[in-house]
Parts: C-alpha cells; structure tokens; sequence
C-alpha cells in the first residue's frame, strides 16, 4: 500500500516537471532557455546543435524517469527502502533536469559572446543569471526579483543578504525535516527494540516509542496470540507493529510486536494501558517472558 502511494507521488512529479519545462526549447518572446537570441539568429544552424543536444538529453530523462519510477512498485516489507527510493529518484529527477537547463542556457550565452549577439544593454540581466535557475545581482539591493526561467514566479537574488539567508533556512528546514526522520525510520525497520529490564523496571524503546514500566506496577504476564489491532499512532508494516494501537479486548495498548510471531506477551499495569511485545521468533519471545517473570518482585 504505502509502495503504491509513494508510487502516485512519483507520477505527480514526474508530469509535473515534464510540464513546467513543456515547450521550453521553442522561442518564446524572443527568448530561448531565458536568453535573448535575435530573431534572424533563431535559425541559426549553431543555436539549432545546442536545441537538438537538450531534446536528444530531454529524451534520455523523460524516459529514464518515467521507466524507473515503476520501481516503486517492487514488493519490500521495508519501508525505508520505499521511502529511500522516493527521495533518492525524486531528487535524482529533479537534478539531472535543472542540470540540463542549466548547460543549455551557459552555451547560449557562450554562443552569444562568441558571436557577437551580445548587447550590453539589452542583454545586461543574463550577466546575473548563472546556469538560468540562481539570480546573483550585487548592484541591486531587491531580494525578490520578478523574474524567472519559466512563468512568473519569483526568484531570490542571492547576492543580497537577506536572499542568501532565505536560500540557506530553507535547504536547513528541509534537512532537518528530511533526514532525522529517514534515519528514524531506518532504524525502526532495521534495529530490535531495546528491551531492558532491571530490579525495579523494565524499558521497551524503538526508533519512535518508548515504554517505562515499574515491575510493582505489573499486575499480571501472560502469553497468549493476539491479531488485528487498529493503529492510534506509531508506525504499522507488514513486519512489525510498534506504538499505540487499539485492541477491542484491551483497548489502547503500548505495543511492540512482530508480526512473525503470532504469540505475544501480554502485560498488564496497574492504572494504565497494557503492554504487548514480542520477539522475531517463538523461542526468543519465551526466552523473554521468563526474563520478566525471573525479575518480577
């Protein structure tokens, strides 16, 4: 489920960036990539080379791009590795075409100033526009300039302070979104639950839950088989289940349990939710049971 949903976000970013870039190689108000090209020269067999070498790489990504997003799609009880393969192709997608705008648009400008096309008045903006995505403008004090490669969008002029601070805030933001939560989640996928019991209390802890159980609070250990459960918030895989999920005979319950086991130890705590977790395998489960059985008071 969660490979077919990562899936739909790939086929929206996919479509999406091969329509912002639709036509993009076509003149457009006498520009070409952004720059400015005299009409007389729009046919030009040099500027021609420099469309035809984009539309032969545009292919090359189009098609890479839509082929291996169906990747997504490869069965895996893992959902790091779902989530690792969104990121990595998402981004992966996203470079590979601002790098081919990019070339294209340094080899028009590299063209024109070889030719002679370059007017220092009228073309003066492309000097602050490098690889046609940054705007860099020391001699203007705006931080948002009405200006882009594509639309009307708004782009940031770096060579402001106030521009570079936005740019570095917003690649920081995205970082700390992105990647303590990657390796969260790598960690639940591919890490056992620290369980760890002592005279007086017995811990559970994953990558995003974490119980503290005083052994005179416990009530009652029991094993028994239990199934289903509705998650109220942690994370379910087809491997494992680990947070507060509800069980119509206990109700909310701390729960730490692989989905390998049907077995699972049942413990109940005096004036709070129970406590259900178990271990990959039957031996290891009863290996465990007798370990807080061994420290209960």
């Amino acid at each position: 489920m969660l490979g077919i949903i990562f899936f739909g976000c790939n086929v929206i970013t996919f479509f999406l960036m091969a329509a912002i870039y639709m036509g993009i190689s076509k003149p457009s108000r006498g520009k070409l990539f952004g720059i400015y090209i005299p009409p007389e020269k729009m046919s030009d067999e040099r500027v021609t080379e420099v469309i035809q070498r984009y539309k032969t790489k545009n292919k090359i990504w189009f098609w890479i791009s839509f082929l291996t997003m169906f990747l997504q799609l490869y069965p895996t009880d893992y959902f790091s590795i779902i989530l690792s393969y969104f990121l990595v192709w998402t981004t992966a997608i996203i470079v590979f075409k601002m790098k081919l705008i990019a070339n294209v648009n340094s080899e028009l400008i590299k063209l024109k100033r070889e030719l002679g096309w370059y007017d220092a008045v009228r073309d003066v903006e492309e000097n602050y526009w490098h690889g046609g995505m940054f705007y860099y403008n020391p001699n203007s004090k705006k931080v948002f300039v009405n200006s882009s490669l594509v639309g009307n969008s708004s782009s940031v002029n770096l060579a402001t302070k106030a521009g570079r601070n936005t740019m570095i805030f917003s690649a920081v933001l995205i970082i700390l979104l992105l990647v303590p939560s990657w390796v969260l989640i790598l960690k639940d996928d591919f890490v056992e639950p620290k369980i760890h019991i002592s005279n007086t209390e017995l811990t559970v802890k994953s990558a995003f839950h974490k119980v503290n159980v005083k052994l005179s609070d416990i009530e009652q250990v029991t094993v028994t088989e239990i199934s289903g459960g509705n998650k109220v918030n942690g994370s379910g895989t087809a491997r494992y289940a680990r947070g507060v999920f509800y069980y119509s005979e206990y109700g909310n319950c701390d729960v730490f349990k692989y989905r390998s086991t049907k077995e699972v130890i049942l413990i109940q705590i005096k004036n709070r939710r129970p406590l259900i977790l178990n271990m990959p395998t039957y031996e290891e489960t009863m290996s465990l049971y007798q370990e807080i059985m061994k420290a209960m008071p």
